[in-house]
């Protein structure tokens, strides 16, 4: 009986497709932006922290301190508050590699459990991963070069 289990299980398992790496796409304006896991905040704000936006590869985040979330969204909604702190993701630490990396890897659909502290307490918040497009900001464009001054000729009389 346990053979005739483990063979349902390993073809279950062979049969599934497989898990891929966060698939982001390209999005929006001209195609400038990755499809991202929305776990119901736009932005953060915090120091010394990075994000990385490759545009339809990989978005890396990087904390070296909690960040403040901002802009709460559809799966936040009545579960985060504007300037919640973020602490964990899904238990992991977010100022660690293994947080930074499970803030991205979120997929759609998936429970995601959010530590976040609020007025000095601790709380742990469970969203529904969305999606969102993320676009990297544009580099300002250089200034147009002046016109020369324009010479009039005045008629004579």
């Amino acid at each position: 009986m346990k053979t005739i289990t483990r063979a349902i299980a390993a073809a279950v398992l062979l049969a599934a497709p497989p898990v891929a790496a966060q698939d982001l796409r390209p999005c929006g304006e001209e195609g400038r932006g990755s499809v991202v896991p929305d776990l119901g905040f736009a932005n953060v704000s915090c120091r010394n922290c990075s994000i990385q936006l490759r545009t339809g590869e990989s978005i890396t985040y990087r904390f070296s301190s909690e960040p403040a979330l901002h802009g709460i969204t559809g799966p936040g909604r009545d579960r985060l508050r504007e300037g919640d702190v973020l602490v964990a993701v899904d238990g992991e630490r977010v100022t660690t590699d293994a947080g930074a990396r499970r803030l991205g890897s979120a997929r759609r659909g998936e429970t995601v459990r959010l530590t976040v502290r609020r007025e000095g307490r601790e709380r742990e918040v469970s969203v529904t991963a969305g999606e969102r497009c993320m676009q990297a900001p544009r580099a300002p464009k250089p200034p147009a070069p002046p016109h020369p001054p324009r010479m009039h000729a005045q008629a004579t009389p």
